[in-house]
C-alpha cells in the first residue's frame, strides 16, 4: 500500500524547474544564419572533395548547430569541438599559437579552421570546419561560411 501511494505521488508531483522558464541562449548567431552558414562552408569544402563537419557555437559556448556530411570522418566532430574551444577561449581564430592556450595542449595542437563569430567588436561565438586534408582547407570553408552571412550577423 505504500509502495502504492508513493508511485502515485510521484505521478502528479510537478519537477521544481517546470515552474520556472528556462533561461535564454547566450547571444550567438541564430540557427537559421548557422544552418545556412554551414551548409555553404560544406558545399565549399565538397567542390575540393572533402568531406566536413561544422560546428557553430554561442558565446557561451553551447553548440547551435552540428552538421557533418556523409562520408565525413568521424574524428572530425571531436577535432571540431576542439578548434571552437580554443576560440572560445581566446576569441581568435584557432591554430594561433596563443599562449592562453599552453596549459592545455589538447586546445593548443587544435589547429586552424575555427573562427570567431563576431557582429562588430561584439564576441558571438566559434565557428569551426574540420575534416578536410589539410587545416588550412578547413580554415578557408569556415571564412567562405562565414562571408556568406557575415551582412546578417547581428
Amino acid at each position: 500500500m505504500r509502495v502504492l501511494f508513493i508511485a502515485a505521488a510521484m505521478a502528479f508531483a510537478v519537477p521544481a524547474y517546470a515552474a520556472d522558464p528556462a533561461p535564454g541562449r547566450a547571444p550567438g548567431m541564430p540557427l537559421a544564419l548557422a544552418v545556412e552558414a554551414a551548409r555553404t562552408s560544406i558545399a565549399a569544402c565538397l567542390a575540393q572533395g572533402a568531406r566536413v563537419t561544422v560546428e557553430v557555437k554561442d558565446s557561451a559556448g553551447v553548440t547551435v548547430a552540428l552538421l557533418s556530411e556523409d562520408g565525413a570522418d568521424a574524428a572530425s566532430i571531436a577535432t571540431v569541438r576542439s578548434r571552437n574551444q580554443a576560440v572560445l577561449k581566446t576569441r581568435t581564430p584557432s591554430g594561433g599559437g596563443d599562449p592562453a592556450l599552453s596549459a592545455e595542449p589538447r586546445l593548443a595542437q587544435a589547429g586552424r579552421g575555427a573562427l570567431p563569430v563576431l557582429a562588430g567588436t561584439a564576441f558571438l561565438g566559434a565557428y569551426g570546419v574540420a575534416g578536410s586534408a589539410s587545416d588550412a582547407a578547413d580554415e578557408a570553408c569556415a571564412r567562405t561560411g562565414l562571408a556568406h552571412v557575415a551582412a546578417r550577423i547581428r
